[in-house]
């Protein structure tokens, strides 16, 4: 860093800062020019004489010119120059930090994003660009009642039982909600299954509502959910195969088993099943009595012994009665695709 007491001619190349023909540096001329703490770095960096002076870009660490410095640069300049107008907050700096470290497949990520700069399609976008066009809820369709308020997506969070916050989920802001999901995926109040799955939650809910518009199919809350829980259970098992995680009934009760791989020539199948409760499913068992039903999904991944993901399959269920008849389900429908598929030396 240039000293703030000097004029500092920005012409300068390294062969003005060398005693000639020495190829040592001119230590009072570093001295003039540059901070102490920099003084007795640029010393100690031995000049290859045997090289041409060129530019470098100080904005990058290398040196290197890239695109996105670029344009870091002419952002800055123009914040620099609008009166009033700064860096952005510490808390909003992390809250973007926060949206591409999310654990999501880069596509939901970038939904997300989108999300949030108002690039959704929505029946609101599209008239503010002159498109009229006929929104398919019975409120005003903007993004942020598309994915949180609309009677479809609340029955879908309260379904996957999200904590709301202490005023409920805003009506008009999605940044404000965003960041409550956010700070769900970090919060130790939740099931490792919801942290997990709120991103495809938030994916599967603007895909219903693209299924509503376009293929006329509307999917019920409950199938919203399960289809996201067994998206996101796929994706942290081939992603992440080092750990199988068992989520149990209770919210806030997980155990982590170290996945172990298998012999050699042998492969490993690992089973995942899914239940969740639908008010919609229900069956009379006797007389004035309810049996409670639900919607079962399964998954499995067969891994060799070095961890390589070789397949993978999931599917849906008819409505079953209980958690166990679902696993049973997964259990039974995993070893006769194993069967199906001639897999040999199968360990379950």
């Amino acid at each position: 860093m240039y000293r703030q007491d000097c004029v500092v001619d920005l012409t300068l190349c390294i062969s003005d800062l060398l005693i000639p023909n020495t190829g040592l540096w001119d230590s009072q001329k570093i001295r003039q020019l540059f901070i102490e703490e920099d003084v007795a770095t640029v010393l100690t960096i031995k000049p290859m004489l045997n090289k041409e002076d060129r530019y470098c870009w100080g904005f990058t660490l290398d040196g290197h010119y890239s695109s996105q410095s670029g344009y870091k640069h002419v952002d800055t300049i123009r914040n620099q120059q609008v009166p009033g107008r700064g860096a952005l907050p510490p808390i909003e700096k992390r809250f973007w930090n926060n949206i591409w470290k999310l654990m999501t497949s880069p596509k939901i990520r970038h939904f997300v994003w989108r999300a949030l700069a108002g690039a959704l399609a929505v029946a609101e976008q599209l008239r503010y660009r002159g498109i009229p066009v006929d929104s398919a809820c019975y409120g005003t369709e903007t993004i942020c009642h598309t994915l949180f308020t609309c009677p479809s997506a609340r029955d879908t969070w309260n379904a996957a039982g999200l904590p709301l916050p202490a005023r409920g989920l805003s009506t008009n802001s999605v940044f404000l909600n965003v960041h409550h999901l956010i700070a769900c995926t970090k919060s130790q109040h939740c099931s490792l299954r919801l942290k997990r799955s709120i991103p495809w939650v938030l994916w599967d809910i603007w895909k219903a509502r693209n299924s509503l518009i376009f293929e006329k199919t509307r999917l019920d809350p409950a199938t919203i959910l399960l289809k996201a829980e067994e998206e996101s259970k796929l994706w942290f098992e081939l992603n992440y195969p080092d750990t199988v995680d068992t989520v149990t009934n209770q919210s806030s009760s997980s155990s982590t088993l170290l996945w172990k791989a298998p012999p050699v020539d042998f492969v490993k199948c690992n089973i995942g099943a899914s239940w969740s409760e639908s008010s919609q499913g229900r069956s009379w068992a006797k007389p004035n009595e309810t049996l409670a039903l639900g919607r079962p999904g399964a998954s499995w991944v067969v891994r060799d012994c070095r961890g390589k993901v070789l397949m993978h399959r999931r599917r849906s269920y008819s409505y079953v009665n209980s958690r166990e008849t679902a696993e049973l389900w997964a259990f039974h429908w995993a070893i006769d695709s194993m069967k199906s598929l001639c897999m040999n030396n199968v360990i379950f």
